[in-house]
């Protein structure tokens, strides 16, 4: 055994038998029998689902899509702001098997396209907001049978509402004790489908089973890892739920049996707001909104004395912001983790009592790391910096319908390639350097240069181009373009930006700006050369 392979330590509890929805199931099942125990409230609405109803409608739902048609062999998507309704339809798929592919709310036409042709949905639950673009799309796919409308109580646009879809698939008398998920293999099922844009290339369709999620639910009751916190606590989430980490945290939460104050769009005063009246114990955010808070003054004005966690993912985070946000919330630390749509959620946690700033934690239970030399494989020991791989039981079973990419993440020992360098110390605490992946991660969303490199490529004026990010403070790194133009043609950097940004959602916007030069620096098998292109900010920089 490679004394340089590390290993998490053994889960403070076994893991438990049973699918993600059996396990779901019976959490729900348990914290229903509570008294006016909260599952979900929503900070803009101070609407509330109690633990007794999300059983009654998840169970009254899968029983619906049963009847409707929907098996083991089915995919589902949810295209939604998170809102209260978000999970009906995904934990009611669990229970029945069939396997939720998340789509980010924010797509528009071209994008949405390309994301459901990964996985290839029957049924579409959607929101009132997004419902007109998914109309459209269905119109585009034939393997579009039905929408369903989460967050509304009427039919509309000849598209039936959650609760009349029920009402029509579910007998009245339905008996939710009754009630059993169905039964299968949790090591093959596919639970959920996330987007990630991999180490490279168009975004893909990553495939999660109900063991991924079995084991995420481990972590999230390990006092070590996990959550100390009692069922029926507030935890404050505004991260979006079609993003793995707002996915898993929040499925999560459920087996813990807390009460999930849910905002779909973060507004800071009520965001302060709902950690004080909801008497909040712990929250997520990402780096760009702990940049915001290590700046402001505002939380002073907030009576915060339950707040003992605040926890960052998404992006790395410096050490000089956490400590800052540590500072202005009156906590002895941030909490950090480490993960990749590929692993389910965090593989590196930091346990209780050992926060290292700037440290993103340890190896979780079930899970090995190692270190490797970019260039020769070699495994690393302490401190020396490599490329982060990962073996353990949240590791995706593969890209939907790509087996070439699902191999270039994934070796043939198992073994899967982060894109990330960094090192570990003595104490085996890990620290994230750098990324050798070519993926710009704007406020934690990952934005592939491949995919702006194709669009821009289809300007009749642009004869090449490539795209990197540039290091921002707020943002993490914003999505610049480096164009060469067609002899005889003339454009402007606003023409350039205004192009993309038409057939893009928000954070694939060339905020970077763009670089007019005379070629596209690239390596010997034509691979874009982006160390060379930051290089050219650097020297634009330099001069100024």
């Amino acid at each position: 055994m490679n004394k340089n392979i590390l290993y998490g330590p053994p889960p403070f509890y076994p893991l438990e038998d049973g699918t993600g929805g059996e396990q779901l199931y019976k959490c729900i099942a348990n914290y229903s029998q509570i008294p006016g125990c909260i599952a979900l409230t929503s900070a803009h609405t101070k609407e509330n689902i109690l633990y007794k109803d999300l059983l009654q409608l998840t169970c009254r739902l899968a029983e619906s899509l049963k009847k409707y048609g929907i098996t083991t062999n089915s995919t589902m998507a949810v295209c939604s702001e998170n809102n209260l309704q978000y999970f009906i339809p995904v934990i009611a798929a669990l229970y029945i098997g069939a396997a939720t592919a998340a789509v980010n709310n924010k797509y528009n036409e071209r994008e949405l396209i390309n994301c459901l042709n990964l996985s290839k949905p029957s049924i579409i639950f959607c929101s009132k907001e997004t419902l007109s673009k998914v109309c459209q799309v269905k119109d585009k796919l034939n393997y579009i049978k039905k929408i369903i409308i989460l967050d509304s109580k009427d039919d509309r646009a000849s598209t039936q509402c959650l609760e009349n879809f029920i009402f029509q698939n579910c007998d009245k008398d339905f008996n939710v004790s009754q009630f059993k998920p169905n039964v299968f293999n949790r090591d093959e099922q596919v639970a959920l489908i996330l987007n990630s844009s991999g180490s490279t290339g168009l975004p893909k369709g990553v495939m999660l089973t109900h063991k991924n999620l079995a084991v995420r639910f481990s972590h999230c009751k390990d006092p070590v890892f996990g959550n100390q916190i009692s069922p029926g606590t507030a935890i404050l989430t505004v991260i979006p739920f079609h993003h793995g980490f707002g996915m898993f945290t929040t499925l999560g939460y459920f087996t813990c049996g807390f009460q999930i104050v849910v905002m779909h769009t973060f507004e800071k005063q009520l965001f302060l707001q709902s950690l004080q009246d909801y008497k909040v114990e712990s929250t997520l955010l990402v780096p760009t909104l702990m940049t915001f808070f290590a700046k402001s003054s505002l939380v002073d004005k907030y009576h915060l004395p339950n707040l003992q966690e605040i926890a960052s993912g998404g992006a790395p985070l410096s050490k000089e912001i956490g400590e800052a946000v540590a500072r202005r919330f009156k906590l002895k630390s941030i909490r950090q983790g480490y993960g990749l749509t590929e692993t389910t959620s965090a593989i590196l946690l930091t346990p209780e009592g050992e926060i290292v700033p700037g440290s993103t934690g340890k190896v979780v239970p079930f899970f090995a790391a190692k270190v490797i030399d970019t260039t020769t494989g070699k495994i690393l020991g302490p401190n020396e910096v490599g490329e982060l791989c990962f073996k353990g039981d949240m590791i995706m079973k593969g890209y939907c319908n790509d087996i070439k990419a699902t191999n270039a993440i994934i070796d043939k020992e198992g073994w899967l390639h982060s894109g990330d360098v960094g090192y570990y110390n003595e104490n085996e605490h890990f620290f994230i350097v750098d990324r050798l992946k070519s993926l710009i991660k704007y406020k934690g969303y990952q934005v592939a240069p491949a995919e702006l490199e194709g669009i821009l490529l289809t300007h009749p004026s642009i004869d090449d181009a490539g795209v990197t990010g540039i290091p921002d403070e707020d943002a993490g790194e914003l999505p610049a373009a480096f164009v060469v133009v067609k002899p005889g043609r003339h454009l402007t950097e606003e023409n350039v930006i205004n192009y993309v940004s038409s057939q893009v959602s928000s954070a694939k916007r060339l905020r970077g700006g763009v670089r007019f030069i005379d070629t596209i620096p690239k390596g010997s098998t034509g691979k874009i050369d982006t160390n060379a292109l930051k290089q050219i900010v650097q020297k634009q920089k330099s001069k100024i």
